[in-house]
């Protein structure tokens, strides 16, 4: 039985150091210490198949995953016509033969594209909620009984500053979420001050 422990152990750190060496390839790419090489940023980068396989890495099946999104403001849905990530979020799910499920909504709240990293999270704060769990910022505890024990998976279209996935996670995981995977189609460039 010991021995299949420590088989377990090791692919969990082969799996966890595979992200890692991901990661640092990228992190490395972005800031010119070594040339970009093609390889995805884990559950940020465009890329089913990659997705798929972090999936399995970490153990998830994805047709178990409830998919979600941040819903764009009123206004903007009414002024464009649609909202990119219900439908980035639908589209994903239906790939992974997986759920969507709308767990947030916006209510008010500032164009996020004109503020600070820190103005954007207490903008997500204030405007970012749940469905259906009367959770705000200013309770300490949502109810648990609806997303409790689930896998949940956010879809957005751009990464900035990470302040909307943040307040996402946040908000998921006090309603008991087991866990709360981000996966993006694009981020922006992170500028490199030399």
């Amino acid at each position: 039985n010991y021995k299949l422990y420590y088989l377990f152990a090791i692919a969990a750190c082969a799996a966890a150091g595979l992200m890692l060496f991901q990661t640092a390839l990228n992190i490395f790419g972005v800031t010119d210490i070594l040339p970009l090489t093609g390889v995805t940023l884990p559950f940020f980068s465009y890329g089913g198949s990659s997705l798929i396989m972090l999936f399995f890495e970490m153990g998830i099946k994805p047709e178990e995953c409830l998919f979600t999104w941040i819903p764009r403001k009123r206004e903007s849905v009414s002024k464009h016509g649609f909202d990119q990530g219900r439908e980035l979020a639908t589209k994903a799910a239906k790939l992974f033969g997986a759920s969507v499920k709308p767990m947030f909504f916006r209510f008010a709240g500032e164009e996020q594209k004109t503020l600070s990293k820190k103005e954007r999270e207490e903008n997500a704060a204030d405007s970012i909620f749940l469905r259906r769990l009367g959770f705000g910022r200013r309770k300490k505890k949502a109810k648990k009984s609806f997303a409790e024990g689930k896998t949940f998976v956010i879809i957005d279209d751009v990464l900035t500053s990470g302040a909307t996935l943040k307040r996402g996670v946040e908000l998921l995981r006090s309603a008991g979420a087991a866990v709360a995977v981000v996966a993006c189609i694009a981020r922006t460039e992170v500028k490199v001050r030399k």
